[in-house]
């Protein structure tokens, strides 16, 4: 969770699987959010996957990290 203030902006989440995250484990996600307290109107989420995200999840506006992405400095 991310927080600005007392409300929650951003909620991720991370899966050390190969494939790519897609849609299902987005909607998982969102699904989740519902008992977050404080969400803000316009909360964002986040996958973190070892084998990255598929481009449909960055078409949703949701944010996608791949392994590579989590080890660059």
């Amino acid at each position: 969770m991310g927080l600005r203030g007392s409300r929650t902006e951003l909620i991720g989440e991370a899966r050390w699987q190969d494939r790519p995250l897609g849609l299902r484990e987005l909607r998982a996600l969102m699904a989740k959010s519902v008992h977050v307290p404080h969400l803000a109107e316009s909360v964002r989420y986040a996958l973190w996957g070892r084998g990255g995200v598929e481009p449909e999840v960055l078409a949703t506006g949701a944010f996608g990290f791949s392994l590579e992405d989590m080890l660059k400095r």
